[in-house]
């Protein structure tokens, strides 16, 4: 019987020690395996954002602007489905990326400090395209690449201020969301005028400018900037923003 009780205390003390043995190397192992994941890219950017990896996210972001910026160079009429196709894959990603990490510095930073970094990025990103001036100009360029390599700098440009316009809209709308005043402001300040692009013919007469069919007429407004201080007014008003 005494040596019964031995051999038992002898045998839990084995599986005490393998059990801890075991539970040290699976932890080991998880360690690893997070260490590893820490280290390995995200395979798109929908994940990268999701993950917090905003760099990342904008690598992927860089890959299709040159994709983007490849077809911009080629034949306008029969590179244009891919030329709107690579444009398409571009601001897809753009407007996702931008705008799931001006909510991440909303939620993590204070105003100050919000508006030093998202300042900074707006800064940094491209203009595309061409800004040609305003009123009369050749038939094809606003054609907008549909008849010819012409128009495709205006075409681009157009784009461009659309989805740039929406990401300052979004960080205005978030800005009052948050009370963010001064971000509100940044916002305001970065809008950049809309762009219409009018085919010229018969009668056609633009801010008294009569535009043949030879000519179109490029004419710049500040329709967005324009809704974007009406709802920052409309938010002081009512005391959501206060400055």
């Amino acid at each position: 019987m005494k040596y019964t009780k031995i051999f038992l205390c002898f045998v839990a003390i084995v599986l005490a020690t393998s059990g801890c043995s075991s539970n040290g190397n699976e932890n080991q192992k998880t360690s690893e395996n997070q260490e590893i994941k820490k280290h390995q890219k995200a395979s798109n950017y929908q994940d990268a954002c999701k993950e917090l990896d905003f760099e990342t996210a904008r690598e992927y972001l860089g890959e299709l602007h040159q994709i983007y910026i490849n077809e911009q160079a080629q034949n306008g009429i029969t590179h244009r489905r891919q030329r709107k196709e690579a444009e398409g894959n571009y601001y897809k990603a753009f407007d996702y990326i931008y705008k799931a990490e001006i909510q991440y510095l909303l939620s993590e930073y204070d105003e100050a400090e919000c508006v030093d970094r998202i300042s900074f990025f707006l800064e940094d990103i491209p203009i595309e395209g061409e800004k040609f001036p305003g009123g009369l100009c050749d038939y094809f360029i606003v054609c907008r690449g549909d008849w010819g390599d012409e128009g495709i700098p205006l075409d681009a440009y157009i784009v461009w201020t659309e989805h740039y316009n929406r990401l300052c809209n979004t960080i205005l709308s978030l800005s009052i969301n948050r009370n963010y005043p001064q971000l509100a402001k940044v916002a305001l300040m970065q809008f950049v005028d809309n762009v219409e692009a009018h085919k010229g013919g018969d009668g056609v007469k633009i801010d008294g400018v009569k535009v043949d069919g030879n000519h179109g007429y490029i004419k710049y407004t500040s329709t967005d900037r324009d809704a974007a201080k009406k709802k920052y007014d409309e938010a002081v008003k009512m005391g959501y923003l206060k400055e």
